[in-house]
């Protein structure tokens, strides 16, 4: 068994459909059987919602967790993380004594050009499912994604399934 670049096999073991596939609740996953995430409706394991305590959604499937209850990056805490505003773990500033005099930003790296542009964000790859639903969170007037969503915003930008970009 072979795990994703900058994972450990048994890293991937301990996290194995541990969490709720967030593409899957949508409908879009196309991993199918070979993907790392849970794929059934199960309240206890769901994901964390990118606002927290703050979410407007209605109905919003994710767990709201307290942003002092989120657990502390890891990245952050050595100095920086390459999701800057996007990450979804809490980013606690440490004073320098406290941060490690040599950092592993191995992770970090190995995600680089995975999907990141030069600024940490995730980039859109397009695809057949590239922009053809709405999304949900710019009909609400709150893209954290802006440019860069997957999704369209507004009826112009919407394309067919399957048509290529």
């Amino acid at each position: 068994q072979s795990a994703p670049l900058g994972m450990s096999v048994a890293k991937l073991e301990e996290k194995f459909r541990t969490v709720v596939c967030r593409h899957w609740l949508r409908g879009l996953c196309m991993k199918g059987e070979n993907c790392e995430f849970l794929h059934q409706y199960d309240t206890e394991r769901m994901p964390l919602c990118r606002w927290g305590t703050k979410c407007t959604i209605p109905d919003c499937p994710y767990r709201h967790v307290a942003e002092d209850d989120k657990p502390q990056c890891v990245f952050y805490q050595q100095g920086f993380c390459i999701h800057g505003l996007h990450c979804k773990y809490r980013h606690l500033k440490l004073s320098a004594d406290k941060r490690p005099r040599i950092a592993d930003f191995s992770l970090g790296i190995a995600q680089k050009g995975r999907g990141l542009n030069d600024d940490g964000v995730a980039r859109a790859t397009p695809n057949e499912n590239y922009k053809v639903a709405l999304c949900k969170h710019y009909l609400m007037g709150n893209c954290p994604y802006g440019d860069e969503c997957h999704f369209a915003h507004g009826e112009h930008e919407l394309r067919r399934r399957g048509q290529r970009y």
